[in-house]
């Protein structure tokens, strides 16, 4: 059957586009970080999947061979900030950073627990009619990079931005 040109623009219409989104994360320090990193994330990903797998086993040892997928982890995201002009988004990956592992030396432990650096975060994604498409719930969510920021005198009109990588301990995708 040939390809139906009206029917083709009709389904890509449908197509969730890749700038109606919010991230929604509350890192553990103080201040109103939630709000100024929720309009300073200029770029995201979603999670991916990734699997552990026993690979090349053939059972009884001879015969084909099979990679077994038998755990899995969600692959850390990238994220982009835009950093604002005080330098608070960097002032919240330092301090956040900082109830990780001790970065000024003053303790006498060089990490911390877990628990107590760990946040939820949403991403939440909007359809083309700006309704809300999906939730993308993370849970565990902590910074595992601060890329370092790159400054140039030849880029007058370009913004600062500052990378940051996500782990998390696992991901739920709400309708």
């Amino acid at each position: 059957m040939p390809l139906n040109i009206n029917e083709f623009k009709a389904r890509f219409q449908d197509s969730l586009p890749v700038n109606y989104y919010e991230m929604n994360i509350s890192p553990p320090v103080a201040g109103a970080a939630s709000e100024l990193l929720k309009f300073r994330t200029e770029n995201i990903m979603l999670p991916g999947i990734q699997f552990f797998s026993i690979d090349n086993y053939s059972a009884y040892g001879n015969g084909l061979n099979y990679n077994i997928p038998y755990r899995y982890a969600p692959t850390e995201i990238n994220v982009t900030h835009t950093v604002d002009q005080r330098g608070a988004v960097l002032e919240i990956f330092r301090d956040w950073g900082n109830k990780i592992v001790d970065l000024d030396g003053n303790s006498k432990f060089g990490a911390y627990y877990f628990k107590d650096y760990v946040v939820d975060a949403d991403i939440v994604v909007y359809n083309r009619k700006k309704e809300k498409a999906a939730t993308i719930k993370l849970y565990e969510v902590y910074p595992i990079s601060v890329d370092p920021v790159n400054l140039g005198w030849g880029t007058n009109d370009d913004i600062t931005k500052l990378s940051v990588s996500y782990r998390f301990t696992r991901y739920e995708v709400e309708k």
